[in-house]
């Protein structure tokens, strides 16, 4: 990584880090490390952009995405062995939010429940049974 330091932003590392520089700070289309150099314990993902990892940071933290839920949801009902029987469960979460809605400039509050894990991916054809390994749709080893 020290040799293409260019391609990355590592404004999150620590300052004493050897990798840590502001040059790339904010720039678009720099790759940015999510753990900020710190190396990671266990890693779930259930499809794209909906995934959870353990950093090991010295109080081994939680992150955890999933898109189209809300952050509120994901940072307070929503934990890391929930991602893992969802991938090996086949099961899928669904989870109350509230979100601020406008129509016709009328703001007005509206609670979805909605399913907040699952992980049925539409884009890969899963050769396993607990989804472990797959490939995209087309690949000519499918049989769809």
């Amino acid at each position: 990584m020290s040799n293409h330091l260019d391609l990355f932003d590592t404004s999150n590392y620590p300052r004493e880090h050897f990798l840590f520089s502001e040059k790339n700070k904010k720039v678009v289309g720099k790759m940015k490390d999510e753990t900020a150099g710190c190396a990671v314990k266990a890693f779930v993902g259930l499809r794209p952009k909906m995934y959870s990892f353990i950093v090991n940071d010295g109080k081994e933290s939680e992150i955890k995405k999933a898109k189209g839920v809300s952050k509120s949801v994901v940072n307070r009902e929503i934990s890391y062995e929930q991602y893992l029987d969802c991938l090996f469960g086949g099961d899928f979460e669904r989870h109350k939010m509230c979100s601020i809605r406008s129509d016709n400039h009328n703001l007005y509050l509206k609670s979805i429940y909605k399913i907040s894990l699952s992980s049925f991916d539409d884009k890969r054809y899963w050769l396993a049974p607990h989804g472990v390994q797959s490939y995209s749709y087309g690949h000519y080893k499918t049989t769809v």
